[in-house]
């Protein structure tokens, strides 16, 4: 899969111990797909499991020109993006919106900021389970995590699905912001590629998901 190279998307080098990259200068509401083999990590992607449909990533983070993202772990905060380019135990994938305009991407930052410090909201990830039961059984359904979700507070792919949704209009993988997920951003991305590009990805092969779109 290739880059983009242009003067737009200049690459930068930085060096972060043994490990040397090139990455494409972020811009802004691009984002991050992650996935790690932390315990947590592991927990997400076993809770988006689907037959047939094994996800890959289990966070999301929005890009912050040049080098950051704002992200909800266990609070909302802004961050340098080597964390997710750095060690053998995690893998990522950036996309970027082709048609995004620059007072949207700033809009979506702007907002997200007012969001820094916020507590995780962890009780929505066991609304997402009962979500996700129904799945299991053959049930596609988002009430729970829709219509009991009491708290303001977003966890990650919460956060820029509500923000995509009030600044572009964009309803994530066509489910409730309220109830987006990690999988609905990447199923989202990977049937939509004539609106999205991947301009980066990091210890993972991309491609071969994509081919099942």
């Amino acid at each position: 899969m290739g880059f983009d190279t242009s003067v737009e998307s200049a690459l930068e080098h930085y060096t972060r111990n043994e490990y040397h990259y090139s990455i494409p200068i972020i811009k802004n509401a691009d984002i991050f797909l992650t996935g790690s083999h932390s315990l947590f990590g592991s927990i997400i992607r076993v809770m988006l499991y689907r037959k047939d449909d094994k996800a890959p990533f289990n966070h999301i983070a929005g890009g912050v020109v040049p080098f950051k993202v704002i992200e909800a772990l266990s609070t909302v905060q802004e961050n340098h993006v080597s964390r997710y380019l750095t060690g053998k135990k995690r893998w990522c994938i950036i996309a970027r919106h082709k048609y995004l305009t620059d007072e949207q991407r700033q809009l979506m930052v702007d907002n997200a900021r007012e969001y820094v410090g916020d507590l995780y909201p962890y009780h929505k990830i066991g609304l997402q389970v009962f979500d996700n039961v129904l799945g299991w059984c053959g049930i596609e359904s988002n009430w729970f995590s829709k219509n009991l979700s009491w708290s303001k507070r977003p966890y990650c792919s919460e956060l820029w699905s509500k923000l995509y949704y009030l600044n572009a209009y964009m309803r994530i993988n066509a489910v409730h912001w309220k109830s987006c997920t990690p999988d609905d951003w990447f199923e989202e991305i990977r049937r939509h590629l004539d609106e999205w590009e991947i301009i980066f990805q990091y210890n993972i092969d991309v491609s071969k998901y994509l081919e099942t779109a």
